[in-house]
């Protein structure tokens, strides 16, 4: 089986000066005020899995099966994984102090295996060192951490793109540019995901009817439309709610294979109440039967309510606590019917 990711240290980046330890679970839920952590949390993560590739490239690794990792220096320009406008954006305060020169990201695995990177900046370069220790094929081999941002627009038409075209777009954080893509793929490559999206968007959205139309020897660009059965009538999916559109991005991005460990920042936007609750299920659901691990930043009550228990995480003054909401729960369900 997978590992799991059970516990996740950050130490010198941005806003996470000291050594701070995260508990993961198959469903975590980070909440917090604004700008108290939730989202440099996942895009340390994001580093994480971008120290991963690049350090797993370096030596032409994986013979026979085998991960390894070595060290690596690449320039600012190649460095494309997170936005900054200066090298040193990324360290506490956005400077290099003498006394905290590195960023140091570790994750601890269920199998016991241990990945850890320091990242230094050296004459304007940035050099990732890792250690390890255990299993590491197990640890990252097709367990991938992805990050799905909030909805921002889908391209009105979508030419086909290759295989390494759509993984470009995925790293660097852009899915709505390439839905069509994504969808064709899992309709013509992963049938049991396909129809397991189709579930899933039909658990949702009760009415909805989605269709794939490309053909490979004809075409320069795939088309998928929506259609509403209340409506009777069928419309490019570009044109629906953005409900859906952000309901339709998190569900194809966690069905795309390459994946197990995905990062949702603000998952609830543009979903009614109704459905955020219906969104945690689905997670709870995949990190189950896919083995998938969930990692999320919200602000939604919805969602913490729905949250399985223990999984929620508070963020503040550099540190990360777990939440137990068990006692709230526990009242909220003796409550007297206000009827």
């Amino acid at each position: 089986m997978p590992a799991v990711i059970r516990r996740f240290t950050i130490r010198g980046f941005k806003r996470f000066e000291r050594e701070t330890a995260i508990d993961l679970d198959p469903v975590t839920v980070l909440v917090g005020a604004n700008n108290s952590g939730k989202s440099t949390i996942l895009q340390a993560l994001t580093l994480f899995q971008y120290c991963v590739e690049t350090t797993r490239r370096a030596n032409g690794n994986e013979r026979n099966g085998r991960i390894d990792l070595g060290r690596r220096s690449v320039s600012p320009d190649e460095f494309g994984v997170l936005p900054v406008a200066e090298p040193t954006d990324l360290w506490p305060n956005g400077r290099v102090s003498p006394g905290r020169q590195s960023i140091e990201l570790r994750a601890e695995y269920d199998n016991g295996a241990e990945i850890a990177f320091t990242l230094k900046l050296s004459y304007n370069r940035f050099r990732i060192t890792p250690q390890s220790s255990g299993d590491v094929t197990a640890a990252v081999h097709q367990r991938d951490i992805r990050l799905i941002p909030v909805f921002s627009g889908f391209l009105p038409r979508e030419e086909y793109l290759t295989l390494p075209a759509r993984r470009e777009r995925m790293r660097l954080q852009r899915p709505g540019e390439m839905m069509r893509n994504l969808l064709w793929e899992l309709r013509e490559r992963n049938e049991t995901r396909w129809k397991t999206l189709l579930d899933l968007l039909g658990d949702l959205f009760p009415e909805s009817v989605l269709r794939i139309a490309f053909d490979v020897d004809v075409d320069r660009f795939i088309n998928a439309a929506y259609r509403d059965r209340a409506l009777t009538r069928e419309l490019d999916v570009v044109v629906t709610g953005s409900g859906f559109h952000q309901a339709l991005q998190i569900l194809v991005s966690v069905l795309t294979p390459g994946a197990r460990v995905l990062l949702l920042d603000e998952p609830d936007a543009h979903l009614h109440a109704r459905l955020q609750e219906q969104l945690m299920g689905i997670m709870v659901r995949l990190a189950r039967d896919e083995q998938a691990q969930f990692i999320l930043a919200t602000h939604s009550p919805p969602l913490l309510s729905a949250a399985p228990e223990g999984s929620i995480r508070v963020c503040g003054d550099g540190k990360v606590v777990p939440l137990d909401l068990g006692p709230l729960r526990q009242t909220a369900h003796h409550a007297p019917d206000p009827n």
